[in-house]
């Protein structure tokens, strides 16, 4: 599959009220040339994954501030780069020119795929970040933020076919349903909800 077209696809769809990490440049935290670095860092994640070929995908939100909208990467953060690197065997770099910072969702999702033991697709069912008055913490996404990713989506599951899907959070479930795809609902790890979360993929995926 055309990874760079994909991200470039991701990077072309602009909607009011979101931070797009592909095409949008953070003045205050990112470097000059952040969103090529993160578009290639997705890339190079979509093609680890490729290689890797997982059985099981999370499906979660929406980019975090803290997390993808500074990495480019699913339920990343700068904090975890380096060892999600390693794990994967691919490259990634830093796009912001700020302190690396840790991702309470993150650090729950990684912790979760070291105890499965086996790859696991991460994607959002909304690739770019619906922010709050501030400009930088989340809101939750609207319906048409949600239809301007489906085919996207849909692309991403049909091209790795994983046999467990994981809904973390409300909104991921809804967007899967609307695809007709009846994915396992668990607890998003933020907000308190990290020890049911690491529960139910633990019982479900063993």
């Amino acid at each position: 599959m055309d990874w760079q077209q994909v991200v470039n696809r991701i990077a072309d769809i602009v909607l009011p009220g979101c931070f797009n990490p592909f095409s949008d440049r953070d003045e205050e935290h990112d470097l000059p040339d952040a969103p090529e670095i993160r578009r290639q860092n997705l890339q190079n994640y979509l093609k680890a994954m490729e290689r890797l070929r997982p059985e099981i995908a999370f499906v979660a939100e929406a980019p975090g501030y803290r997390g993808m909208r500074r990495t480019g990467i699913p339920l990343s953060s700068e904090v975890l780069l380096p060892k999600i690197a390693e794990l994967l065997g691919t490259d990634f770099k830093k796009a912001t020119r700020t302190k690396a910072m840790p991702e309470i969702t993150a650090k729950a999702v990684w912790g979760a795929i070291e105890e499965i033991g086996e790859p696991v697709l991460l994607w959002n069912a909304v690739m770019v970040q619906p922010t709050a008055e501030d400009g930088y913490h989340n809101r939750t996404p609207r319906k048409k933020e949600i239809l301007a990713f489906q085919d996207i989506l849909q692309e991403i599951l049909n091209a790795f076919k994983p046999e467990i899907i994981f809904a973390v959070g409300r909104t991921a479930e809804r967007a899967l349903r609307m695809l007709g795809i009846d994915a396992t609902y668990v607890r998003h790890p933020a907000h308190g909800g990290a020890e049911k979360f690491r529960a139910t993929i633990k019982r479900v995926s063993s």
